[in-house]
């Protein structure tokens, strides 16, 4: 069986986040920057894309359901598409598409949370390998990260199941005491992660945790 490691306040920090801090106009820079300092969270994506607020993200799930919930303390999606919708998917999109999310673990989560468990927080990467093991590629070396009382995964892979063909890059941290999670994913159609491989490569590098 293949072994994969994957890897996704103040009341302020929403508003915050769905307007984001966009730099390109005065620094040349055509990324948007966005960050949540109550998490301890950054990173930036191309100024093209639309970001979503939290309300928003859970105001349109999608075809997949709900991607976050009122408790987190950080939920953004963004999307590159030229008609951007918070209830696009990285499955189904022909433009990258992502989610960055930070979230407490349950008192039950806690006590069983592993990197197995922070490897399946968004696709359950471990299930679709035990049914076939032909259904997710690895893409990159998984890496193993840690940073000050983090530790967490980042993995690339492509999914294919049935009819359902995509490509992710996703990276994620759990605190020591395994309290917190913090995950980025960003992906698209496999033919759309070839063309904007660059970008959502950039994204990805670009996510910083500090942890709070």
């Amino acid at each position: 069986m293949a072994v994969l490691i994957v890897m996704v306040t103040r009341g302020v920090v929403a508003l915050a986040l769905v307007a984001a801090v966009a730099l390109a106009g005065c620094s040349g820079s055509s990324y948007h920057y966005v960050s949540s300092s109550a998490t301890g969270t950054f990173f930036k994506v191309p100024s093209a894309w639309r970001v979503f607020g939290k309300t928003q993200v859970l105001a349109d799930p999608g075809q997949l359901g709900p991607r976050g919930a009122t408790s987190d303390r950080f939920l953004v999606e963004f999307d590159g598409s030229p008609s951007p919708n918070a209830g696009h998917d990285f499955i189904t999109s022909g433009y990258p598409f992502g989610i960055a999310r930070v979230r407490r673990l349950s008192l039950q989560e806690h006590d069983a949370y592993s990197l197995a468990s922070l490897r399946n927080e968004v696709v359950p990467v471990d299930n679709l390998v035990n049914q076939d093991p032909n259904s997710v590629q690895v893409k990159s070396a998984p890496k193993l990260l840690t940073k000050g009382g983090l530790r967490g995964t980042k993995l690339e892979y492509s999914v294919h199941v049935n009819s359902v063909t995509f490509t992710v890059e996703q990276i994620g941290y759990v605190d020591t005491p395994t309290n917190t999670v913090w995950y980025l994913i960003v992906g698209c159609s496999v033919a759309c992660y070839q063309r904007y491989s660059g970008d959502i490569h950039r994204v990805v590098d670009s996510w910083l945790v500090e942890g709070k």
